[in-house]
């Protein structure tokens, strides 16, 4: 079987981190308190929404903090290992998501080292897949998390 999982926040902590940096650069560079405001964590933007950071606020933080999130974030406990149990049982590991290069970043290397220093076997991975389920007609996935 064809399996897709998702890698942030499915397989990963990557909002508990993201906030942490969030809010680190609201309070210390923008120098103001962090706004949490409600939020759809369907739309890409909702770290940028929650602190009412406008397009400026929003391309600096990227570009000082994304490739440093994408490195630091945490892997979900036992989900090496449930994606180890997969594979070996012979499903097909599809990894999908909507991370995306930056002009002076490779996110997708950095991805792949994240994945090998956190023992994730995989069969392949997709990058840039924003509107992720557009990504399937690529692949034949019977299931995605």
């Amino acid at each position: 079987m064809n399996i897709g999982i998702d890698i942030d926040d499915t397989i990963s902590e990557t909002y508990a981190t993201l906030l942490e940096y969030a809010q680190k650069y609201t309070i210390e560079e923008l120098k103001r308190s962090p706004i949490i405001k409600s939020f759809n964590t369907e739309d890409h933007l909702y770290i940028e929404n929650m602190h009412n950071w406008n397009e400026n606020e929003t391309a600096r933080f990227w570009k000082k903090y994304y490739e440093e999130i994408i490195k630091k974030v945490n892997i979900k406990t036992f989900a090496a290992n449930i994606i180890k149990e997969l594979k070996e049982s012979g499903d097909k590991i599809f990894l999908i998501t909507a991370r995306w290069n930056l002009k002076d970043n490779n996110i997708e290397q950095i991805t792949k080292d994240w994945l090998k220093e956190n023992n994730v076997k995989y069969d392949k991975l997709i990058i840039n897949a924003n509107g992720i389920t557009g990504k399937f007609s690529q692949i034949p996935v019977h299931n995605f998390f």
